[in-house]
C-alpha cells in the first residue's frame, strides 16, 4: 500500500483521507493547566501578600508619625469633621500621656 504525506493529507491508495487526530490526554491537559495556573497565580499571589508589608525605613516612619498624632491630637479638626463637640473625657484620656501610650 503506496502511503505519501503531502500537505498534512494522508493519500492511501489513491484515496485522499484527512489525517487522524488524537486528543490529547487527560495528563497532558493537566499538566498545561496547571502549568498556567503556576505562571499566572504565583506572580499574582505574591503581588496580594506583599503589598501590604513595609520596609524597616517604612515601618520606623509609620510609628513615628502615629505617636506624634497621639500626643499632638487634632481635636478642633475633629469636632469640624464631625460636627459635635469632643467629650471631656476624651479630652482627658489623650490629655494621660502615660496611660495612652501604655507607658509607666
Amino acid at each position: 500500500m503506496p502511503c505519501a504525506r503531502v500537505a498534512s493529507l494522508l493519500i492511501l491508495n489513491d484515496e485522499i483521507r484527512a489525517p487522524v487526530v488524537y486528543p490529547m490526554s487527560s495528563l497532558a491537559a493537566a499538566t498545561l493547566v496547571i502549568g498556567v495556573l503556576l505562571l499566572v497565580g504565583v506572580p499574582i499571589l505574591w503581588l496580594i501578600f506583599n503589598s501590604g508589608t513595609l520596609t524597616p525605613v517604612e515601618r520606623d516612619a509609620a510609628t513615628r508619625e502615629f505617636e506624634f498624632q497621639l500626643q499632638h491630637p487634632e481635636f478642633a479638626a475633629l469636632e469640624a469633621h464631625i460636627g459635635r463637640r469632643i467629650p471631656p473625657a476624651l479630652m482627658a484620656l489623650y490629655a494621660n500621656r502615660e496611660l495612652l501610650t501604655g507607658q509607666s
